[in-house]
Order: structure tokens, then C-alpha cells, then sequence
């Protein structure tokens, strides 16, 4: 039974704020409409307000299979900014009136790109271009340290390995002079083996003449032996000389083939390198600093909404006061 006269009191309540509110409609409308005209004529005198923003990458350290490296993160890239440290530079070196800059800066989802951006008046949309174009600048400035390092160390890279494939050309070339000599060797050991042999014919010969003539054909015959084994003898050197070089002419083409796979491989290695160098950039403007279509502010039917709705609650407000104090000191 408490609950019902409760609510039964609570709706008696509201019937009589309506009842009051319609006896001085005159203050709840006046409060109503000045409150309404004082924000339309306030927002409506305002400048019209635009965002100027640009799109930016951070520095690239690297690009692999994983996917980007950057030399910074977007967390603190966008820390470094809100937390004014380029400022005062941009607006000494712009010759700004401005105190500070309230730069905007976020990050579109699924990208690793920033945008940054500022609002400003109609009359303030270049200074604000201007102003972006700035702190990117400051903000490169202060990578350029890092990323030329980094491409030094590639092209200290890149030299090296390019000292090394000078060192396997000078290796080749000699290789192939000494290929030279050891072919010109084995051109020679093969004559000197055919006039051996040419030799041995002509020992036969002498040996068929000597036993003719010779009286005692024991000494002919050991006379014979004599010279036919040295010259077997100088034939199986010769024979082994000429593997010999054949073996080092091998040698010296399989070095000669795994220099030029070096050669090649390293030349591959600059060319990856070279590479890396590419992929390591600063930060890069994706855009002009671009001025929206349409202004950002000021919201005038979003305010004057507000402003209606605060002005009737004052309004009615105000009549509930006034019929209470008319009540009560009447």
C-alpha cells in the first residue's frame, strides 16, 4: 500500500509540474527561446572550422617475409608529437602568433600508417598545411641520424664483398695463366713422349743392325737393354709428369669454378643488399596535407539541440521556483 501512494503522490507530482509549467509557459518559453538564439547567434558568428591532416609512414628499418620493420613505433611516434617537444620550433620558424599546436594523431585501423591533423578557420587552412609540412620535417630530422647509419653500414657492406669478388678475379686470372703454362706443359710432355717412343722404334733398328754386325751379339744384346730401359724409363716419367699436370690443370679449373660461384653468389649478396639499402627510408609523406570537404565545426544543430533541451529544463525549472515562491510568500 506504501509503494502504490507513492507512485500515486510521484504521478500527482508530475501532473502538477505540467499544470505549473503550462501557467507559466511565458517563463518556461522565454528562458527556452533565449537560451536556443544566444547559442545559434554564438555558434552562427563563429568561423567555420576544417581539419587540414596528411597520412605519414614510419621509418622502415627493414622489409622481410614477416612483413615491416620500423625503426620506431606508431605508439611512440605519436607520443613524441602530442607531447609538443617540436612546437616551439615550428612556430618560431613559421613565425606563428600561436601559443601551442593541438595536434590530432591516430592510427587507421588495420594500416601501420599515422594520420596526424589539426583544425583550423578558414582563413588558417594554409598556415596549416604549412605547419604539417613542418613537423614532418622536424620529425625526419630526428631519424636522419639512424637511417644514415644504417645505409653506411650496408654500403661498408656492399664493399666488402665487392673487395671480395675483386680478390676472386685476381685469383681467376692468375689460375688461368697458370692453366696456360701447365697446358703449354702438356703439350710439350706430349712430343717429348712421342719422340720417346719415336726413339724406342729406332733402338730396334740398331738392335737388328748390331746383331748383324757385331761379333758377340751378348754385348749387342745387353748394349740394347741398356738403352731400351732408360728409355722406357724416361717415357714413364714423362707419362707421370703429364698426369701430373693434367691433375693440377683439374685443380686449378675446379678452383677457377667455385671462384666464379663465389663470384656469383656474392654478387647476389649486393644485389640483397642493395636491396635492404632501398627498404631502409625515413618517414614518407603518403600526401599533401589535405583540407576535409566539409567543416568539423563548429556542430550547430548539435548545440542548438543541447541548448534547446538545457532551456526548456531551465525554463521549467524556473516556472516550478516561481509558482513555489508565489505559494509560499503570496
Amino acid at each position: 500500500m506504501g509503494i502504490m501512494r507513492d507512485e500515486l503522490d510521484h504521478e500527482i507530482d508530475l501532473r502538477e509540474c505540467v499544470k505549473i509549467a503550462v501557467k507559466q509557459k511565458k517563463v518556461v518559453l522565454g528562458v527556452f527561446f533565449v537560451s536556443v538564439f544566444s547559442v545559434a547567434a554564438r555558434v552562427f558568428l563563429l568561423p567555420r572550422v576544417y581539419e587540414v591532416s596528411m597520412f605519414i609512414e614510419p621509418p622502415v628499418n627493414a622489409i622481410t617475409d614477416v612483413g615491416v620493420q620500423n625503426f620506431d613505433s606508431v605508439a611512440n611516434i605519436k607520443a613524441l608529437i602530442e607531447s609538443g617537444v617540436h612546437d616551439v620550433g615550428i612556430i618560431e620558424e613559421l613565425h606563428l602568433q600561436e601559443k601551442e599546436l593541438h595536434f590530432d594523431v591516430t592510427q587507421p585501423k588495420d594500416t601501420r600508417l599515422i594520420k596526424i591533423s589539426l583544425k583550423r578557420s578558414t582563413d588558417g587552412v594554409d598556415a596549416g598545411k604549412k605547419i604539417l609540412a613542418k613537423l614532418l620535417e622536424k620529425l625526419a630530422l630526428g631519424y636522419k641520424t639512424i637511417i644514415e647509419d644504417k645505409r653506411s653500414r650496408i654500403d661498408n657492406q656492399i664493399r666488402t664483398i665487392r673487395g671480395l669478388i675483386n680478390k676472386e678475379e685476381g685469383e681467376i686470372k692468375l689460375n688461368a695463366t697458370q692453366l696456360e703454362v701447365l697446358a703449354d706443359r702438356e703439350r710439350q710432355l706430349v712430343v717429348e713422349i712421342n719422340e720417346a717412343k719415336s726413339n724406342s722404334a729406332k733402338l730396334f733398328e740398331k738392335q737388328d743392325a748390331a746383331f748383324v754386325r757385331s761379333d758377340s751379339k751378348n754385348d749387342a744384346t745387353v748394349l740394347f737393354y741398356t738403352a731400351v730401359q732408360q728409355n722406357m724409363n724416361h717415357v714413364s716419367q714423362l707419362k707421370s709428369d703429364l698426369a701430373d699436370a693434367k691433375n693440377k690443370s683439374k685443380d686449378l679449373a675446379d678452383a677457377m669454378g667455385s671462384l666464379r660461384n663465389d663470384m656469383d653468389a656474392n654478387r647476389i649478396e649486393i644485389e640483397n643488399q642493395n636491396l635492404l639499402k632501398n627498404d631502409v627510408q625515413n618517414l614518407l609523406m603518403l600526401r599533401e596535407p589535405h583540407v576535409s570537404p566539409r567543416p568539423v565545426g563548429p556542430k550547430r544543430k548539435e548545440s542548438i539541440l543541447i541548448a534547446g533541451a538545457v532551456g526548456l529544463i531551465v525554463g521549467v525549472l524556473s516556472a516550478l521556483f516561481i509558482e513555489r515562491w508565489k505559494t509560499t510568500f503570496a
